[in-house]
């Protein structure tokens, strides 16, 4: 008997719904009854109403998927994008992936590794000048792809990087031995961020 009660209850407060519009703090009519179970229906009613009214006025929130095209075009960076890039591929074909020609780098330049770093730009150079991969893996192949600017730093070229090799030979100053061992890099993100000259600055 109750749970009849109660959906009849359910009933005429929906076909009363549209008494509600003047306002969330309104009452809703409903069959003239007694006992707990009118009270229970009503303060329901007036629950279920208040939330749908608070969530209607809710703002609406972007899509999670960035719209990168849009982004890009409102940095408006005083380099393209595509220039930036062949500026990354400079940059890294400059000393075969291994450090860069200093000239490329900014006065302002910092090395910001997850372990290593910040570098000044002449503590960098000097750091990736006494590191002698060339004898010690001179089949090394590097391999970079997936450049593309990022939209929320107009300056900024993020890339993937691979590598891989074999240690025929002594890598000074760390060993003087060679291992003879094949080395295959993970996938590194990273990337390189540039002044309006076109020079590297992290």
């Amino acid at each position: 008997a109750k749970m009849l009660r109660f959906a009849v209850f359910a009933i005429v407060a929906i076909g009363h719904a549209a008494a509600f519009s003047a306002g969330a703090g309104g009452t809703v009519p409903l069959a003239t009854t007694s006992g707990a179970a009118s009270n229970c229906v009503r303060a329901r009613v007036k629950r279920t109403l208040a939330c749908s009214l608070s969530m209607s006025n809710t703002p609406a929130l972007k899509s999670i998927i960035v719209d990168e095209e849009s982004m890009l075009k409102e940095q408006n960076f005083a380099l393209a994008p595509a220039v930036l890039i062949q500026k990354s591929k400079n940059f890294l074909e400059s000393r075969g992936g291994f450090g860069a020609d200093p000239a490329l780098l900014a006065d302002t330049f910092q090395f910001m590794g997850p372990v290593v770093g910040p570098l000044s730009k002449d503590a960098f150079v000097t750091a990736i000048g006494g590191v002698d991969m060339k004898t010690a893996f001179p089949d090394f192949q590097g391999e970079f792809y997936n450049f593309h600017v990022d939209p929320f730093e107009g300056n900024r070229v993020w890339y993937t990087a691979r590598g891989r090799g074999t240690n025929t030979g002594p890598l000074k100053p760390f060993t003087t031995t060679a291992t003879d061992m094949p080395l295959v890099n993970p996938p590194q993100a990273c990337s390189l961020t540039f002044d309006e000259e076109g020079l590297v600055i992290k």
